[in-house]
């Protein structure tokens, strides 16, 4: 009797600890995602950034393509608006790839004018949105594995018996049209040889 008694316990105790640390690690991995998120907002912010600094060094060389320059700061401004309501959103991803296409366009311009591409400023500006582009997809694709560990995680046993209080991490996906979109060759005057 008191040998079954034992074992029950000692089963309840097993059941509780499974049951204990299958609930943290889905916990760790949901604020791994989060954290993931986190760190693709701030280097979209960075890029924000960069985006009025690269305006105003070309804006003057640049009168003719007024236009594009504007449509640059208004998909900048779109695209920060998406953010802080949510980022990875499909109105965040479509204001993202709405800009990322227009500061494509004025890096084709930049490069097409030697005035341009001879400014230390405008080189600066090129390697750090370069840069930042490099760390956005970076970002994204570390958020996506958080992403999908923290969902294959809450769909195994026994942590989906808690899945309910956590909602799965959406995974960051490709703005539309991104696919066909034309790289950009980043390099100031460089002849290929």
């Amino acid at each position: 009797m008191y040998l079954f008694l034992w074992i029950s316990i000692a089963v309840a105790a097993l059941l509780v600890l499974i049951a204990v640390g299958a609930f943290n690690r889905l916990t760790g991995l949901r604020h791994r995602a989060a954290n993931a998120r986190h760190q693709v907002e701030v280097q979209l912010a960075r890029r924000h950034d960069l985006i009025p600094n690269l305006v105003e060094v070309v804006k003057g060389a640049m009168a003719h393509e007024r236009e594009t320059l504007e449509a640059l700061t208004a998909a900048r401004r779109d695209a920060m608006e998406a953010l802080h309501e949510g980022a990875g959103s499909r109105a965040s991803t479509a204001a993202e790839g709405r800009l990322s296409s227009l500061l494509g366009n004025v890096i084709s311009v930049v490069e097409a004018q030697p005035e341009l591409r001879s400014l230390d400023n405008v080189q600066a500006l090129q390697e750090e949105l370069s840069s930042t582009e490099n760390r956005i997809a970076f970002a994204r694709q570390h958020y996506n594995d958080a992403a999908t560990a923290f969902n294959v995680a809450r769909e195994q046993v026994p942590a989906n018996l808690f899945a309910r209080a956590n909602a799965p991490a959406p995974l960051w996906e490709m703005p539309e049209g991104s696919a066909e979109r034309p790289k950009v060759d980043l390099r100031l005057g460089m002849a290929a040889g």
